[in-house]
């Protein structure tokens, strides 16, 4: 199996929303148009990366053989435009990217960095990010990589895809307008593990966005940018 970097991220509140037909059926609406947003970029973009890309239901998983760290970029940019195209959608995904050997083929993911990538996505603490894994901490300051969608989570020290940084102002607008949505129908719910993770993405949201009005459910986060070779900002 080839040395690899390996991402895996499925949906939050999945399981609570697809326990009544009613909020599957509107869950459903979402993931089928957050899915339809994202994929045809992705198969069209992704193997000029030599990236490969494996869809199942809410989750997604991206793999890309390791050998120059522009694999390593070109993998992370597109998992922050599917991470975006999500979020746009209403539908906010959590995972981890690291680095091992890895299997792919036309129908079988499979591999140690795969199982660590899942790992790590179950153990992802309260945020709704997509963590990178301390091995792949090494690697981007070895490669001294700069320019990436990468910030820090100073609470626990872990670094997660910035897919805020990149969308303008009408997007950032269309996010907040999206977490609203869903952390009121996750108060309707009575879902406070979905409320938990949401307070994290508001704290996120307020930090990278600065807004007029932050979103009031914030959790009490601090966040910095990553820089290689040095202090984040």
């Amino acid at each position: 199996m080839p040395h690899s970097v390996v991402a895996f991220a499925d949906a939050l509140g999945t399981s609570v929303s697809s326990s009544y037909e009613e909020t599957a059926s509107t869950f459903l609406t979402r993931l089928q148009k957050a899915t339809a947003s994202v994929a045809q970029r992705i198969n069209k973009i992704g193997p000029l990366y030599d990236i490969h890309v494996r869809w199942f239901s809410d989750s997604i998983a991206m793999s890309v053989s390791f050998g120059d760290p522009r694999q390593l970029a070109g993998l992370l940019a597109n998992l922050a435009f599917i991470q975006a195209g999500y979020a746009l959608n209403g539908i906010f995904l959590r995972g981890a990217v690291t680095t091992g050997r890895h299997h792919h083929s036309e129908y079988i993911d499979f591999g140690p960095a795969l199982t660590e990538a899942v790992h790590l996505e179950n153990h992802a603490g309260d945020g709704t990010r997509i963590v990178l894994s301390p091995r792949l901490h090494d690697d981007l300051q070895a490669f001294g990589m700069g320019q990436l969608p990468i910030a820090e989570d100073l609470e626990d020290a872990t670094y997660f895809l910035d897919f805020i940084g990149a969308l303008d102002t009408l997007m950032r607008l269309d996010l907040r307008s999206q977490i609203q949505t869903s952390y009121q129908e996750s108060m309707r719910s009575g879902d406070s593990r979905t409320l938990q993770k949401l307070g994290w993405l508001a704290s996120y949201y307020n930090w990278r966005t600065r807004p007029a009005r932050p979103l009031e459910y914030a959790t009490i986060r601090e966040f910095r940018e990553f820089r290689p070779g040095g202090r984040s900002r």
